[in-house]
């Protein structure tokens, strides 16, 4: 199975815990998307799905999606999530184990897109007051 599934997959569950956030606290979120998605998991035959790599995938996803709902928007958690899951397939496999990866390559994804979302406004600023 091909890793095309991921952006969509880490996408989905970002923005799912992110809107569960707003109701449940970010714990709860993450944890019941989490649970939810390894049971619908569970229910593919293994051979469609590596289904060990896509529930680390949607975990360390839930994580971005525990951002706060004050200072967070739908786009930005939508890149966020594309981004970790760039992050995910580039530097998963260089960490064996998952303790403190997954939440390492949220915290790396949400940093670049504030980082990125931040450059982009100054620039976009500079350039439209010329």
């Amino acid at each position: 199975m091909s890793h095309f599934l991921f952006p969509t997959a880490a996408v989905l569950a970002s923005v799912l815990t992110f809107l569960a956030n707003k109701k449940l606290g970010a714990i709860r979120a993450s944890s019941g998307l989490t649970l939810v998605s390894i049971g619908l998991l569970s229910l593919l035959p293994p051979e469609m799905i590596e289904i060990g790599i896509y529930a680390n995938l949607v975990f360390g996803a839930s994580f971005v999606g525990m951002s706060s709902p004050k200072t967070w928007t739908i786009a930005k958690i939508c890149m966020a999530g594309l981004v970790y899951s760039v992050c995910f397939l580039v530097f998963a496999p260089y960490f064996p184990g998952h303790g403190g990866t997954l939440g390492m390559l949220a915290f790396i994804s949400c940093v670049a897109t504030v980082s990125f979302s931040s450059f982009l406004g100054i620039a976009i600023r500079s350039f439209t007051s010329q």
